[in-house]
């Protein structure tokens, strides 16, 4: 765990070009709009992140959390899930996706920066902006569309978000 500091790199602020909420409002729907991804290996980290907050990075994911946005010292567990049961868990479709352990609400929002550079762009409409949605466990209900920024060059979408749960990358 590194603390974040006034010197500490900072997700870029999230541009008036972002996908998300506005767009499609907290109403729950089926999974289809996960993007299909190859699947990464399975990992779970966990760090101890306190008030003068601090990084979790698993795979390729990196969650930052700021200063003040926990009154307390917390044992955080990210863990990769990228295999959605039901509707969306046809012929070995796979989705980034990853969980945050233990139910929590931040204080201020963190940021999660998730790639999507082992997704299968060209099945679908690849000039879509991707967004990061929060879902349920079995990654085949979507409950919020998070604000996201999309940076297709770099294959990552950065969110706020404002508490732990399931989160993965949509189209």
């Amino acid at each position: 765990m590194r603390p974040l500091t006034d010197g500490a790199p900072q997700p870029a602020a999230l541009s008036a070009s972002r996908s998300g909420s506005s767009e499609r409002p907290g109403k729950p729907r089926q999974a289809t709009d996960l993007v299909p991804c190859s699947a990464l290996p399975d990992q779970s980290v966990t760090e101890a992140i306190g008030p003068e907050g601090g990084s979790i990075t698993v795979g390729p994911h990196v969650l930052l959390i700021p200063a003040g946005a926990l009154k307390r010292r917390v044992a955080i567990t990210a863990k990769i899930h990228f295999r959605p049961k039901g509707l969306t868990g046809k012929e070995g479709w796979q989705v980034n996706a990853v969980g945050f352990q233990p139910k929590l609400r931040f204080q201020t929002p963190a940021y999660l920066m998730m790639s999507y550079a082992n997704c299968d762009l060209a099945r679908a409409a690849s000039l879509l902006p991707k967004q990061i949605v929060y879902a349920n466990a079995a990654l085949n209900i979507i409950l919020e569309d998070e604000t996201s920024d999309d940076n297709p060059d770099a294959q990552v979408v950065t969110a706020r978000i404002d508490h732990f749960s399931t989160y993965a990358v949509a189209w």
